[in-house]
């Protein structure tokens, strides 16, 4: 189980370099333009929830925790994602799942309960 984790772990912590890399590069000080269509946007929800759109559209969510949980990080922002991702099954990972108006593609753990 402890590998599990760890390999969503990792797996999150690509993305979130992936993202901040480009970035670095979109926003390089100095430039004299910047494509902000070949930037890629994150931005932090609460908890370990991060909201990701790539340069061509597409919207990943990551452990989204639900209005449940509002008080304790932040409000459960209403978004609309391609993908959701969960690093494991707990609750405060995977509430806001039942709280999207769409149906996205999950990324989860092998083996994980529904």
């Amino acid at each position: 189980m402890l590998k599990k984790v760890l390999i969503a772990v990792v797996i999150t912590a690509m993305l979130i370099s992936l993202v901040a890399c480009s970035q670095k590069q979109a926003v390089k000080e100095g430039s004299a333009t910047v494509d902000k269509k070949e930037a890629i946007s994150i931005k932090y929800a609460g908890n370990s929830c991060f909201w990701i759109v790539f340069p061509d559209g597409t919207k990943l969510m990551t452990d989204p925790y639900g209005k449940k949980y509002a008080n304790a990080f932040a409000p459960f922002p209403k978004l609309d994602p391609d993908f959701v991702t969960l690093s494991h099954m707990h609750e405060d990972h995977i509430a806001g799942l039942y709280e999207l108006d769409v149906n996205p593609q999950l990324i989860r753990p092998v083996k994980a309960v529904e």
